[in-house]
């Protein structure tokens, strides 16, 4: 399990290659994603973000989420140590395409200036459409005897007349995630404990269930649920129950 919790976008001002001044470049620091950033065309496009003079980012994977980039596109994480060279940065990823969120990881590294890049020409929307973009590391959490259990929630309202006839108003269907660790080392129960203190029930993390089989598990974007509960084993050694619920 990999949780990107601690995101480099939300603490810099968004530097952009164009912008629809409708759907503004700070939209993507909105947990929201229904409020989007819309750029102004599709083939060269970025966001970009910068440390300051002397100061450096570090980050080992980053993400893509509420997107309408087509499966045509070419999408890239970047890193360099000053704001030239772009045509051949320093880090140059490429992601992998998915419809719904997209993630990528690389050796962790630190520099100045980072930026996504979209190009995207056959976008039939004429523009590139993003809800939130992470950068950062990860937290991992090892996967083995992992218990979990997923709750299908309606959000749809239902009453019924004093004659028996019911009338409703169609929600959404939301995920909850109840995962059950049986074995955390003191010093993983300590790296969880310190995301939770930042994120509480607030901040949405993006969940990857089990990077290995992503086909299998989708990528979530989602909070907290429930206070987090960890169990004494013996010599100090734990276990652990995180709930988390899908956020839009």
């Amino acid at each position: 399990m990999r949780i990107i919790w601690d995101n480099e976008i939300d603490k810099y001002d968004l530097l952009f290659g164009s912008e629809d001044s409708s759907h503004p470049v700070e939209n993507i620091q909105d947990y929201q994603l229904i409020k989007t950033y819309r750029s102004t065309g599709d083939v060269d496009e970025w966001i970009k973000i910068d440390a300051g003079v002397g100061l450096t980012i570090t980050a080992s994977c980053a993400a893509i989420l509420a997107h309408n980039l087509t499966s045509g596109s070419t999408c890239k994480i970047q890193a360099h140590s000053d704001d030239t060279h772009w045509a051949n940065p320093d880090l140059n990823e490429t992601f992998v395409y998915d419809a719904d969120v997209m993630t990528g990881y690389f050796t962790e590294d630190s520099f100045r200036f980072w930026r996504f890049h979209f190009a995207d020409a056959a976008n039939p929307d004429t523009y590139i459409e993003i809800g939130r973009l992470t950068l950062g590391t990860f937290l991992q959490i090892d996967i083995h005897g992992r218990e979990i259990s997923i709750i299908y929630e309606d959000t749809s309202r239902v009453d019924e007349s004093p004659s028996g006839q019911s009338f409703g108003d169609p929600g959404i269907i939301r995920r909850i995630y109840y995962f059950t660790f049986p074995y955390w080392n003191n010093t993983k129960r300590k790296e969880v404990v310190a995301m939770v203190m930042v994120i509480k029930k607030v901040k949405p993390v993006v969940l990857v269930p089990d990077e290995n089989n992503t086909d299998k598990m989708d990528i979530v974007y989602c909070k907290l649920n429930d206070n987090m509960s960890i169990n004494h084993i013996v010599d100090f050694s734990w276990n652990g129950i995180l709930a988390f619920k899908e956020t839009f």
